[in-house]
């Protein structure tokens, strides 16, 4: 049986064919296009094809997952995923809008502030970061350290100021546009945690603001927001996708324990505690934790060992009595918590018992065979080829475990 027209103009559009199309039906199809054949690859990038020039019709990618030796209270070892932190060091201010003497502030979530309107008075707004960071040292105090403003506009009545809490550490104008500096002083190795924008009675503005650090010694030519991103590089053009702007399909979920968690003691002898987490969303036994080496199956006599089981859903930690200063959740706690706040927090990778498909902004992750997902059905990106030979690169030391192209050929 022939195919259905509309079957024919969604192989022509994205590669999809129906059940019922044959051979002849994908050729009949490729004409709709103008010429050329619609073609799918699938390996690990690189990706080698011959393209007619246009760009991919679809694309997708799976997380990888890697831990290199065996991580322990002494050895903390941080597992390796599919993606590249931008140069953005400066975490973004929360999601909101308000609006204050006539002047609307809106905050994107993404580290864009949208200022717009005419003051009746002098009107300021706060946004707090995702969470606190350290300021890097500038260039010129001998540090790797950036800072750019990024303001579309120019303005000395507009002010951005960096606080710790509610102790204000500097303020800077926005002018002139774009304003950049290598050699700040007082906001450097600073903590920061909240930004506060300023503006003076009688403005009128319409600016947009997007404070950025960097500390890799190298000014950047535009805004990049912080988190991570897959950038994906065809036909000499590197095409950023940030994985805090768009949905994915996450299988894996990460978890970071702060010490607030409800934990419970288990058992306990002369070498070893064991305490246990309630995880219902959890659903393998089986994943990753940057302090302890997770295994497959529980071993009471183990310790330094984590696992889950999935008849209680329940994970447990054992962990040796020398971390920790009694055989106590909460001696358990304390430690967890110092590890929080040492910058090496206690972190779990695990399967979720459901996909969740939401944004996430950290890179995509495979645990056994379960692995993120991020397709061009969710990132509005194009991703160019040239006539002829090209080659498709990702930028991340960890490729994607499967990338998938369709595209003229």
């Amino acid at each position: 049986m022939s195919a259905s027209f509309y079957d024919l103009l969604k192989y022509a559009a994205t590669g999809q064919a129906s059940p019922s199309m044959t051979y002849y039906d994908k050729m009949r199809a490729s004409t709709l296009m103008g010429g050329g054949t619609v073609q799918t690859l699938t390996g690990i990038p690189p990706l080698s094809f011959k393209s007619d020039g246009t760009p991919l019709i679809s694309w997708s990618m799976k997380g990888n997952g890697s831990q290199s030796g065996t991580p322990s209270p002494d050895n903390i070892i941080m597992p390796t995923f599919c993606g590249v932190r931008t140069a953005n060091v400066m975490p973004a201010g929360e999601k909101k809008t308000v609006t204050i003497r006539g002047i609307t502030f809106e905050s994107d979530g993404n580290g864009r502030y949208h200022v717009y309107g005419t003051s009746t008075g002098s009107a300021s707004a706060q946004f707090n970061l995702a969470y606190g960071f350290t300021t890097p040292i500038s260039i010129s105090n001998g540090g790797q350290g950036t800072l750019s403003i990024f303001n579309d506009g120019d303005n000395a009545n507009v002010v951005i100021a960096f606080y710790n809490g509610t102790e204000k550490v500097d303020d800077w104008r926005s002018t002139p546009k774009n304003r950049t500096s290598t050699a700040y002083n007082a906001i450097g190795n600073k903590y920061i945690d909240v930004v506060r924008i300023t503006v003076a009675s009688g403005e009128t503005v319409d600016m947009i603001i997007s404070p950025e650090f960097t500390n890799d010694g190298v000014l950047p030519s535009g805004f990049e927001p912080f988190g991570w991103a897959e950038k994906i590089t065809c036909a000499g053009q590197t095409t950023p996708v940030y994985l805090g702007q768009v949905s994915t399909v996450r299988r894996l979920k990460k978890l970071v324990l702060t010490g607030n968690e409800d934990f419970h003691a288990d058992t306990v002898d002369e070498n070893r505690s064991v305490f246990w987490l309630a995880l219902a969303d959890c659903a393998g036994n089986f994943g990753f934790c940057s302090h302890i080496d997770w295994k497959s199956a529980y071993q009471p006599t183990e310790y330094d060992r984590i696992v889950w089981v999935k008849q209680v859903r329940r994970v447990f930690i054992s962990i040796s009595n020398n971390y920790i200063s009694a055989q106590t959740v909460q001696a358990f706690r304390e430690y967890i918590t110092s590890q929080y706040a040492n910058g090496t927090p206690f972190t779990l990778w695990y399967v979720l018992s459901a996909p969740e498909t939401r944004i996430v902004n950290e890179p995509l992750c495979k645990i056994g065979d379960y692995a993120d997902e991020l397709s061009s059905a969710n990132a509005a990106v194009t991703i160019p080829t040239v006539k002829g030979s090209n080659t498709l690169t990702v930028d991340t030391d960890l490729q994607p475990s499967e990338m998938t192209i369709t595209f003229k050929g």
